[in-house]
Order: structure tokens, then sequence, then C-alpha cells
């Protein structure tokens, strides 16, 4: 009998050890794949989903546009004001982004890039919501009332997945790319340091 208990009493220990680690393994997953400072998604799951994306490139099924958000000014933030106030303008951008774009869409890929992935029902709204990101950064740049780091200012480029052109996620993030660095040239807003 108390071989039979201290069996029972291992197995149960065994199990409650093994949905610790399973929980303590969810945990560190959404830790690798999360921004730090802005609590969004960061490279290493925009990564994973470029994957996927490839996959379904490869299948003849994918849909998807990719926008590219590059912050601006933040070098002159960080140097004016300092980096707690740069870290507060990456944040304000970033809360911008998502709520046009949706939180569960927007990535972290860099210091001050932002990446947006778009696909099924989102997709149809794609140009709508850019402009609307637009309209809203137009709106911070002029408002007088608000201090530097609150004036969120992004250039912003856009492309689609182009079915027989495009063989990769890459290729749909380079011309994105490409559109934003040409909006931010736009606005005037390449660094010169």
């Amino acid at each position: 009998y108390s071989a039979f208990v201290k069996t029972t009493s291992d197995s149960m220990n065994y199990f409650e050890n093994l949905k610790r680690s399973k929980i303590q393994l969810a945990v560190m997953n959404e830790l690798a794949h999360t921004d730090s400072l802005t609590g969004i998604k960061n490279k290493t799951a925009y990564a994973e989903v470029t994957t996927r994306l490839d996959k379904e490139i490869a299948a003849g099924v994918a849909e998807f546009c990719i926008i590219m958000i590059d912050v601006n000014f933040l070098k002159k933030v960080n140097d004016t004001y300092g980096h707690e106030r740069g870290n507060e303008y990456l944040i304000n951008a970033c809360m911008l982004a998502c709520s046009v774009f949706g939180e569960g869409n927007v990535y972290r890929v860099g210091g001050d890039e932002f990446v947006v992935i778009l696909d099924g029902e989102n997709l149809a709204h794609c140009e709508e919501m850019v402009s609307r990101l637009r309209g809203m950064i137009d709106k911070f740049r002029a408002d007088e009332t608000l201090e530097a780091w609150e004036k969120v200012s992004a250039a912003v480029g856009v492309a689609h997945y182009r079915a027989g052109v495009d063989k990769t996620a890459e290729e749909v993030f380079k011309r994105a790319d490409s559109e934003m660095y040409k909006n931010k040239l736009a606005m005037k807003a390449v660094r010169k340091d």
C-alpha cells in the first residue's frame, strides 16, 4: 500500500512539475516574441509570420500587404529631451499604429521601425487605414499644444503582394520600405547627421 501511495504521490508531483514547465515555456515563448518597450510583437514574431507568408506564396494562396512605418525625428527627441522622452515618443507612435491597424498586426522590427501585415478581411481596408494613419500624423504635427515627444511623425510605405511577381514576403517588404523612404523624403524628414 505505501509503495502505491508513493507512486501516486510521485506521479502527481511529476504532472504538477510538467504543468509548471509548460506554463513557464509559454511565458518564455511570449517574452521571446514581445518587444520589451512597447509590448507588441517583435522582430522574432515578424520573422515567423513572414515564414508563413512565404509558404502561402509557394502554395499560391497568399493575399497580404505590408506597411512600413518609420518614426521620424527620434534622434532629435532623444538628443533634445532625453531617452526617456524618446521612449515615450516611440510608445506614442506604437499606440497610434495599433489604434489604426490593430495591435495584433503591428510589429516593432527596429529601433524606430514598425511593420504592419494585413491579410484576410483587413486587406480590403488597407488604403483607408493608411489614409487614416497619415491624417492622424498630420494632425499631431500641426497641434501646437502637444509636446515634441507627443507629436508623432512617421513616414509610411505600402506594398501589396503581387502573385506571379513576388517570390517572398521580403520582396514585398522591400517595396514597402522603398515607398516609405519616398514618403520620408516628401516629408523632409530624412536625417542629415
